[in-house]
């Protein structure tokens, strides 16, 4: 079952601007390690909207080959293209993970019945498996609303639950009222421990990817009653969230990610890399927190 902390992964690339395989084998030993509970690939943090069809069955194939073992692990299959969504499924099945998140489809706008359709479409073409919604309006211009969720809920037994990056936790609360079943992902560090309390099973973050055992350990107080230490480690986690962009800067992740000692290499074009100066800035900053709250900079 989904649940606990899973890091949104970064994409690894090469000096040529393929997927990094090493990169990718060294980097699930180190969140392993860490004690996360899935991992999210090809997603937003993931740059899955700059890869190819071609490149995402790679990923996915990489990734479950190295750590399917140990994590529990999440293939986003979203597009606003019935067709790929639905090969990108088939990836997913082909490679035996059984768990995809698919986006609400994006750029035009879409209907409430139409959302529904598009997703009650794909539960009922892959019964056998089990399918988040992920809602991030921000970036998806459309967002599903608590009734499409709960008709979808009720209608489909293999749609599991949402990934929310709404950043409301009224949301997040209606979600998680749509049923004890449910599982509901936070998907906005700033809310975490407050979602936590309201409900949601965990979170999927970009910067969970860079800080694992922050969120790990806001997560083992939580579920040990530690609720004053909880709310520490969020004030905490929230100042390293900041610094990283919050999950949205794939350039300035990919550069903390080199800090802490993983060369995930640049982002894809429309994207720059940081500059140098702003790189150095980061490193400073990144520094100074981890030596205020004891956290290593270097994995």
């Amino acid at each position: 079952m989904l649940g606990g902390i899973v890091p949104a992964m970064l994409t690894p690339f090469n000096k040529k601007g393929e997927i990094d395989e090493k990169v990718i084998k060294d980097y699930l030993n180190f969140v392993e390690e860490k004690k996360v509970n899935g991992l999210f690939i090809g997603g937003t943090t993931g740059e899955g909207i700059l890869l190819e069809k071609e490149e995402k069955r790679k990923l996915f194939e990489i990734v479950q080959k190295y750590g399917g073992d140990m994590l529990n692990i999440v293939a986003h299959c979203g597009s606003n293209n019935l067709i790929q969504a639905r090969e990108l499924i088939e990836y997913a099945k082909y490679y035996e993970i059984d768990t995809v998140g698919v986006v609400v489809p994006f750029f035009n706008h879409y209907s409430q019945k139409e959302i529904f359709n598009f997703y009650n479409q794909l539960a009922n073409d892959f019964s056998d498996i089990d399918l988040f919604v992920y809602n991030i309006p921000s970036s998806a211009r459309n967002e599903i609303d608590i009734e499409t969720m709960k008709e979808l809920f009720a209608a489909n037994s293999n749609i599991r639950g949402i990934k929310d990056s709404s950043g409301s936790l009224e949301k997040i609360i209606d979600f998680v009222n749509i049923s004890e079943k449910i599982i509901v992902m936070v998907g906005a560090d700033r809310i975490l421990i407050y979602a936590l309390i309201s409900g949601a099973k965990g979170t999927v973050s970009g910067p969970a990817a860079i800080f694992p055992e922050l969120f790990v350990r806001l997560v083992e107080e939580y579920n040990n009653g530690q609720i004053k230490e909880a709310l520490e480690t969020q004030n905490i986690l929230v100042k390293f969230s900041e610094a990283v962009g919050w999950g949205y800067s794939i350039p300035t992740l990919k550069a903390a990610m080199k800090i802490r000692g993983f060369d995930f290499g640049a982002p894809r074009p429309p994207f720059n890399q940081l500059s140098e100066r702003e790189e150095k800035d980061l490193k400073l900053r990144l520094e100074k927190l981890c030596n205020d709250y004891s956290v290593p900079l270097r994995i």
